[in-house]
């Protein structure tokens, strides 16, 4: 190897390595933000359908399946968009077609949301879909190589 193209290579590596770094940190301070309740929750009160990925992260539109036993839907979710601040996201949930809240999120704090749900809809299984203003791509924000939309992240989903 020249020595120019080992120069290039390790400018590269050092390059790489710091991605990386940047990466692990970004993930690492959001599984840290996580709450330590919401471990304590019952995360399976509700099934994902549409629009999740893997992890814990929605796209711009995302469904879950819930028995609406009780009267309010909480939500424990933040908005981890590193521009939230200046360009605040809005939340709309919706059931059989209709809007029943919405929300401005405007930090990337965990917050727990609360939605009144509908006489009609108690007690029965339902269809729920959020949808949200934007989503944000960690790679454009020079946060990872990350190159998912993602919209809020959702801790636990569950009736009272």
């Amino acid at each position: 190897m020249t020595e120019r193209k080992l120069e290039v290579f390790v400018i590269l590596l050092i390059y790489s390595i710091s991605i990386l770094y940047f990466s692990i940190r970004y993930h690492v301070e959001m599984i840290a933000r996580i709450p330590q309740e919401v471990s304590k929750l019952e995360v399976h009160a509700f099934e994902k359908a549409l629009g999740w990925y893997g992890d814990q992260w929605t796209g711009s539109e995302f469904s879950f399946f819930l028995s609406l036993k009780g009267k309010t839907i909480k939500i424990k979710t933040s908005a981890g968009n590193p521009d939230i601040k200046k360009r605040p996201l809005d939340l709309s949930l919706w059931v059989e077609g209709k809007p029943i809240s919405s929300f401005r999120l405007t930090n990337s704090q965990w917050e727990t949301l609360s939605i009144e749900i509908p006489p009609k809809c108690q007690n029965r299984r339902k269809y729920v879909i959020g949808r949200l203003s934007h989503t944000f791509v960690p790679k454009d924000h020079k946060i990872s190589e990350d190159t998912r939309h993602l919209g809020i992240l959702i801790g636990a989903i569950w009736t009272e």
